[in-house]
């Protein structure tokens, strides 16, 4: 049975065209790829649901981070990767992290999948990804959506507090969704 949020989530993807067209453009160059775990993370889903519940219009896709984990690949197949989504669709902002490689620029042990380098990642609510496999919405969030959904903004105690204060101000997140509370 799919959870609540789970529903909600899926729900709001299917009516936002934009979204399902940048989800069917990376299930097609996934395939091509041959990219087993492959998904469209963070703000993507994250700014979607903060969106909704703050009543804006979520057709805005300021950054689209693709992610994927493919072992023995370096740097150059995720330009291969972005060159191709930049060509069939070059009005979007990709980017596109192998997460097999992101441990050594983290500090951390390698990491196993795309789902486990997001429990690294800085807030609990952007470790969120989203991806169509065969036609069919799929989810990875190794938090949960329950968090997102009661608009929290939650540090991730496996990276420095500073650097969430930073991303907080940076990302102006409060000031954009005044109804989030921020847990430490």
């Amino acid at each position: 049975m799919i959870e609540k949020h789970q529903q909600q989530l899926f729900s709001w993807l299917l009516e936002d065209n934009q979204r399902m067209q940048v989800l069917k453009t990376v299930e097609t160059v996934a395939d091509e790829f041959k990219l087993g775990d492959c998904w469209i993370a963070a703000g993507f889903v994250r700014n979607l649901i903060w969106d909704k519940l703050h009543g804006y219009d979520s057709n805005a896709l300021n950054d689209i981070d693709v992610i994927h984990f493919s072992k023995g690949e370096d740097t150059s197949f995720d330009l291969a990767l972005q060159s191709k989504l930049t060509l069939i669709q070059p009005y979007l902002p990709w980017s596109v992290k192998n997460q097999s490689l992101m441990h050594t620029r983290n500090g951390d042990a390698p990491y196993i999948s795309c789902s486990h380098s997001m429990t690294f990642w800085p807030e609990i609510e952007t470790a969120v990804a989203v991806r169509l496999l065969s036609g069919e919405l799929q989810i990875n969030s190794p938090f949960g959506l329950e968090s997102l959904f009661l608009l929290n903004l939650t540090h991730n105690h496996k990276r420095p507090r500073t650097l969430f204060n930073q991303r907080c101000e940076q990302k102006e997140w409060l000031t954009i969704y005044p109804k989030l509370k921020v847990l430490s």
